[in-house]
């Protein structure tokens, strides 16, 4: 979160991390009142807390937000930076769970300012369908 601080968020100069990106769209959720959660499966852990949190239930492929919206809809968000692009074990894991019956977006920003412009169209989307 340091390089949030330290530039400005509409800085394409700066290499941002999906890290950062993230972070930038939790903060514009919560203040816009939405309810979001994510786990720690992208950080990098030794063998031993990869293998707890595999057991514990962490799953490969997983999105990295989970939004909990009226109606009891849930929609996943898979964040990506502008030059990352979504693994082999995410796309099968999103397809299982868009076979579900869940939604997953897949939000590719360069800045933070482009993530949570991005966020808010997709959020003005789906505040906008009705409840299951």
């Amino acid at each position: 979160m340091a390089k949030i601080i330290k530039y400005k968020w509409n800085d394409a100069t700066v290499r941002w991390s999906e890290n950062d990106l993230q972070a930038a769209v939790v903060q514009w959720l919560r203040r816009n009142g939405f309810d979001v959660a994510a786990d720690q499966g992208g950080l990098r852990t030794s063998r031993r807390q990869a293998g707890l949190a595999k057991q514990s239930g962490l799953i490969a492929g997983e999105a990295d937000l989970r939004i909990y919206l009226n109606g009891g809809r849930l929609l996943m968000v898979e964040m990506k930076t502008a030059r990352g692009s979504v693994s082999k074990v995410q796309r099968e894991r999103h397809a299982k769970l868009r076979g579900l019956g869940f939604d997953i977006e897949v939000l590719k920003a360069a800045t933070p300012a482009e993530a949570v412009d991005k966020i808010s169209a997709i959020m003005a989307r789906y505040a906008n369908q009705p409840p299951c």
